[in-house]
């Protein structure tokens, strides 16, 4: 059975980091977007957030 890398790691934050910004990067393909780093505060929470959750729900066996 292959391991998932969220199983793996032994930083929950910067992967959680990690993620949110993939996720941004992927919501705005092709579209003309700010890159990460200069993506509002709030919104990045926003997106930590949705990492955060979909992390928690993938650990519980529902991915």
């Amino acid at each position: 059975m292959s391991r998932h890398r969220f199983c793996m790691t032994n930083d929950r934050d910067g992967f959680i980091e990690e993620l949110a910004q993939e996720l941004w990067e992927e919501r705005q393909a092709g579209a003309d977007e700010s890159p990460w780093p200069q993506v509002p505060p709030e919104v990045q929470q926003a997106f930590r957030n949705l990492a955060a959750d979909t992390l928690r729900f993938l650990e519980h066996g529902h991915g």
